[in-house]
């Protein structure tokens, strides 16, 4: 075969294109920057030129499977304006695409070694689209790596590359590329094979031929081994790209890469690679990066499976896959409801009930620097914060960030001490300087050095109102500051609404005022998605759940600062059940208000003797002789004992367990069903009329 001729700037191919600039070298061909020419050779466009090696592909055969390429739309695939053979002085594969401004991933992992999951994440469901959509044209595009994944400057991804795109399910038989080969972003890699059934030879020449097409570490064991090529063998390629991207390396069980460019060396370096593959040696990544999600980790072992039906994958169903892992990161292993413990961070994607709340919430966050989320006590503020809102800001990639963290503030009698515990933890966890003096200028330049942004979370906002106001001017001066707006940081603060007139009365009132948004329980109309979607999430579903739906529904309606007890029974209902809830099981329990009184027996059942004989007296005082549900001040309740503090731990320890709540300086009992239905209060009762009439 004769030597191909060197193409140079300024040659005018076919009467067609005219080449500019040379933009890439790879074993498969060049890509150039070239001139689109009208026949009068006036430019009719700039494109980006690949010429494929003449031995790359067979005439015929590219000329039909060029067609189908050019075809193919949508917004992740770059636009082919071209492709066929160009006349030269032998016909040359070419395709004629837009010429793009920007990067490749490879490019970008260069320079940061590792990017957030979620990023990472985001750029292959937009990839994963597009491959859909050449997947039912029945088009494989074999060579997917990040250097084929490109970031225009005007935002989105491009799928690159289709040089060794292949129509149906057959291995291209090519001839061994005659370029060079020592640069993994821009050859493919070519294992020769002799005769049909020989072993495979390390050697690469430029005249063998039946040779295996792909990159190494990206390649699946399926091209490797001869075997077919189909939507799978793109997965196995696309997560491989996912990977090294999020971890730095490839999923292989292998060496690193040597730095010593010689031929030799880089070869054997393939070879390693090459038989990690083929064995499906691959690393543990939940174990190796326990900071990755378990859904995220756990869709990239499977799809990297050795077999490629094992990797659950046909054609148009990639997008679907990694949907589901964006919509839920860490997965759905254990009980789906989380009781009365609030939601945190890592359970984004399992607050049901509330997603056009979130929304709303989450695009005003983008834009604004904080937010005061007021509303009753109990309707569960703070979980909605940390596994909607701040995801959601995470999911927009607000100024620019790759995600968003949150620091979280429990606010308590001491809130400068409760926001130094926190910051300095944070900052410490996070490779900041959580022993400087001033944290908050520590936390402003974390969030101005680094690519993921952090929400500062303070609940229980209305713990300053009674705080000394030494005891609050840390808070205050770090909550007027970030209300400033800095770029990556977002202040969330929770308030109790009985508390806002009190908390505008201070001087950091003036500064949250126009933050402040007013929230309320979810609606009944939401409660069957409170109760089917996580039951859905994880594949189930439930005959007749509607009467379950109708009962919540009533409660929720009745009282919004019920729906602390609509997840303790959806909690108790799905644990009894051994993870099979049916509902009829639900009936025998007597409903919420069943698996409530459960609850109540179990929290008096812990507490020792002498507490729980004072909690039995605080909720006597909560009922009237007529059974009637009081709100009575709880300074009366503890100047009626001679041990103030342990009746306070006593009332702690109810409102906790949510079996008292408090409104306002009252209490009150949660849940009337707690009179009639709960034997040992109704027993109380009969035994102590004389204390009920005090």
């Amino acid at each position: 075969m004769a030597e191909e001729k060197e193409r140079e700037a300024g040659e005018v191919l076919d009467g067609r294109y005219r080449l500019v600039e040379r933009l890439g070298r790879g074993g498969f061909g060049d890509v150039w920057w070239a001139d689109e020419l009208l026949p009068d050779g006036t430019t009719l466009r700039q494109v980006a030129l690949k010429l494929l090696h003449a031995g790359m592909a067979n005439a015929q055969d590219w000329g039909a499977e060029a067609r189908i390429i050019a075809s193919l739309r949508h917004p992740a695939l770059v636009t082919i304006y071209a492709a066929g053979l160009l006349d030269v002085d032998r016909p040359i594969p070419f395709v004629a695409m837009e010429l793009l401004i920007g990067e490749n991933l490879a490019e970008l992992a260069d320079r940061q070694k590792q990017v957030p999951w979620r990023r990472v994440l985001s750029w292959a469901r937009e990839a994963a689209a597009a491959l859909d959509v050449i997947h039912r044209a029945g088009v494989v595009h074999l060579d997917l790596k990040p250097a084929n994944l490109f970031l225009p400057d005007e935002g989105g991804i491009k799928v690159l590359d289709f040089g060794i795109a292949r129509q149906g399910r057959g291995r291209p038989t090519v001839a061994a590329p005659t370029g060079p080969i020592d640069e993994m972003s821009t050859a493919a890699f070519m294992v020769a094979r002799a005769e049909e059934g020989a072993e495979a030879k390390p050697q690469l020449t430029g005249t063998m031929t039946r040779s295996v097409v792909g990159t190494p570490g990206f390649m699946p064991p399926e091209i490797f081994e001869d075997g077919e090529a189909s939507a799978a063998s793109d997965a196995y390629a696309l997560a491989a790209c996912m990977a090294q991207l999020a971890t730095g390396q490839l999923p292989q069980r292998i060496t690193s890469r040597p730095d010593e460019e010689a031929r030799t060396t880089l070869q054997a370096w393939f070879a390693e690679v090459q038989s990690a593959t083929v064995r499906g040696q691959v690393r543990d990544l939940a174990v190796e990066h326990p900071e990755l999600p378990a859904a995220f980790t756990g869709l990239l072992q499977r799809w990297l499976a050795l077999d490629p039906d094992a990797r659950g994958v046909t054609r148009g169903t990639l997008r679907d896959q990694l949907d589901q892992v964006w919509q839920c990161p860490r997965g759905w292993d254990g009980t789906p409801y989380r009781g009365l413990a609030p939601y945190r961070l890592e359970d984004e994607g399992k607050l049901f009930g509330r997603g056009p709340d979130v929304g709303r919430i989450g695009r005003e966050l983008v834009d604004q620097p904080c937010l005061v989320l007021q509303g009753e006590g109990g309707i569960g503020l703070r979980s909605f914060a940390l596994a909607g809102v701040v995801p959601e800001l995470g999911r927009a990639f607000a100024d620019g960030r790759h995600d968003w963290l949150c620091c979280v503030v429990d606010l308590d009698e001491a809130p400068d001490e409760a926001l130094r515990r926190a910051l300095s933890g944070w900052l410490e966890d996070h490779g900041g300087d959580g022993q400087a003096d001033d944290l908050l200028t520590a936390l402003l330049t974390w969030a101005e050095a680094g690519r993921i942004g952090v929400v500062l979370v303070l609940d229980d906002l209305h713990r300053l109102v009674k705080a000394p106001a030494e005891a609050r001017r840390q808070v205050e001066q770090v909550a007027r500051t970030l209300a400033e707006g800095h770029q990556g940081l977002r202040v969330i603060a929770t308030l109790r609404e009985e508390h806002t007139q009190a908390l505008l009365e201070l001087e950091l009132g003036e500064v949250l005022r126009p933050w402040l948004r007013f929230m309320t329980a979810p609606q009944p109309s939401a409660v069957r998605r409170i109760v089917a979607g996580p039951i859905g999430a994880k594949g189930m579903t439930i005959q007749g759940v509607q009467k379950v739906v109708d009962e919540l529904q009533a409660e929720l309606q009745a009282d919004g600062q019920r729906l602390a007890y609509l997840s303790l029974a959806l909690q108790a209902w799905w644990e009894a059940a051994d993870g099979s809830p049916q509902v009829e099981s639900w009936r025998k329990s007597g409903g919420l208000t069943g698996w409530l009184v459960r609850h109540a027996d179990r929290v008096l059942g812990a507490m020792a003797p002498a507490l729980c004989s004072l909690a039995d007296g605080v909720l006597l005082r909560l009922v009237s002789v007529q059974g009637a549900l009081l709100e009575v001040a709880e300074h009366e309740l503890l100047a009626a004992s001679d041990d103030q503090a342990a009746v306070r731990q006593a009332i702690d320890g109810l409102v906790e367990a949510q079996l008292v709540i408090r409104s306002g300086p009252n209490l009150r009992l949660g849940h009337p069903g707690l009179v009639d239905h709960w034997p040992r209060l109704r027993d109380l009762r009969l035994h102590d009329m004389d204390r009920l009439t005090f």
